[in-house]
């Protein structure tokens, strides 16, 4: 991650978990989940949760804070959205093997600059809009 991701990646901050996507034994990509941002504008009202409730369950929401597709395959078709769909799908049980709790959302924030959403599109994200820095 610290070679190919622009962000690199040193740890988590609270709860995390960390996966390689791989196919036929050669590593796809590297996915890291952690803790959702404790206040977003764009989610909060979305999500409809009082304040004590989102104090509550912070950790049921799970922030997609590095996707990579590796280098050497990175032209295979809709491999992102087949690297990061399986992913999601196992993603809840997972958390809740890890920290007691099976996950209520799985968040991501993207650069424009980066590339375009396509990945997350392909995977069936929901796009709530647009942040600010």
């Amino acid at each position: 991650m610290n070679q190919h991701h622009e962000l690199g990646f040193e740890q988590f901050a609270g709860r995390g978990l960390r996966y390689v996507t791989a196919w036929r034994g050669q590593w796809m990509a590297l996915v890291g989940w952690q803790t959702g941002v404790s206040r977003c504008k764009l989610r909060d009202p979305w999500l409809g949760w009082s304040l004590e409730v989102h104090g509550q369950r912070l950790d049921w929401i799970a922030d997609n804070t590095r996707f990579l597709l590796l280098p050497a395959v990175r032209n295979c078709p809709q491999l992102g959205a087949h690297g990061l769909g399986p992913n999601l799908q196992r993603l809840s049980a997972d958390w809740q093997a890890e920290w007691g709790h099976p996950l209520e959302l799985a968040e991501s924030f993207g650069d424009p600059s980066w590339g375009d959403s396509a990945v997350y599109q392909a995977a069936h994200w929901l796009e709530l809009g647009g942040s600010r820095s």
